[in-house]
């Protein structure tokens, strides 16, 4: 079973969120995905391997990075 990652974004939202999920030496993991505001939104980690991972999320003019363990 592969792992997924579940991203609430704020639905009083105007404007596109972006996640992105990095390796800890900086390659994309998986493909940037667009987050719908009100909405929950699956991001899809079966494909890559366990291990410590950073999550950056970035809207309009602010910015979120999250160190996650996938396992």
């Amino acid at each position: 079973l592969g792992n997924q990652i579940q991203l609430n974004v704020d639905n009083s939202l105007s404007y596109p969120v972006t996640a992105r999920l990095l390796s800890t030496n900086g390659a994309q993991s998986i493909p940037s995905t667009t987050l719908t505001p009100g909405s929950s939104t699956i991001l899809d980690a079966s494909s890559i391997s366990e291990g410590i991972y950073i999550l950056h999320i970035d809207a309009r003019s602010s910015s979120l990075t999250q160190m996650i363990s996938l396992q």
